[in-house]
């Protein structure tokens, strides 16, 4: 900044309105150099960490977005209002746990809000692993039971992710554009893996074990954020 108020040269916008980024601080792009940084990333035990916790999160959430419709529509015999107004509203609850997040974090620690959106998703799966598995035996269904629990086990990933995605950034330093691209990577690539198994065998149990195996693995792979002292 001048004396007389104007910008320097240095730190003047450029003809596309964006400000420079400081020569210094620029690296060169190449693939080589992408893939080292990529495996630089990997290499590192609490990014491997809150990669996996967000993919599993990831999982989870992609998993009752396939299935949802064959479980809620041909499983539970939903009517397409029905099926549309549980949708929205999960939807909704995502949006309103990742909103609350922004405001829980000013007092907790994101990797307290992790463990604690775990145990939360965690008491959902099970509870609906029970709902369908009773009315999978014995045919008794509970419609406000099904819709309650799969709130509890789908909204929290609307804290998990948001957490582990600043915490993962946080730890790649001058890194973060690789950072940003293997969680998205890590993300969708879960997505298109569960997916397609929705189609394979009875959905509503597909969709209990895919949200049993995505809740389980989280907190394990969560046990590699911890600092090694």
């Amino acid at each position: 900044m001048r004396s007389n108020g104007e910008p320097s040269r240095r730190s003047r916008p450029s003809h596309w309105g964006c400000w420079r980024h400081p020569a210094a601080r620029r690296t060169t792009g190449s693939l080589r150099l992408a893939l080292r940084s990529f495996l630089d990333l990997l290499r590192m035990r609490t990014f491997r960490g809150y990669l996996g916790i967000l993919v599993s999160s990831a999982a989870l959430l992609f998993s009752y977005i396939s299935t949802a419709p064959f479980v809620l529509q041909g499983v539970f015999e939903f009517s397409e209002l029905e099926f549309a107004a549980t949708f929205g509203a999960v939807g909704l609850g995502l949006l309103l746990t990742s909103l609350a997040t922004a405001r829980l974090l000013r007092r907790r620690h994101p990797r307290s809000v992790i463990r604690s959106a775990q145990l939360i998703q965690l008491a959902g799966v099970l509870l609906l692993a029970l709902v369908i598995f009773v009315d999978v035996g014995t045919g008794w269904s509970h419609p406000v039971l099904l819709v309650a629990s799969l709130a509890v086990a789908v909204v929290p990933c609307g804290a998990i992710g948001p957490c582990c995605t600043a915490l993962a950034m946080a730890e790649s330093g001058q890194r973060a554009g690789s950072a940003s691209a293997l969680l998205g990577v890590g993300m969708f690539l879960a997505g298109g893996l569960v997916s397609p198994l929705s189609g394979n065998g009875h959905p509503a149990i597909i969709m209990v074990a895919l949200m049993l195996i995505a809740v389980v693995t989280g907190p394990m792979l969560g046990s590699l954020t911890a600092r090694r002292r």
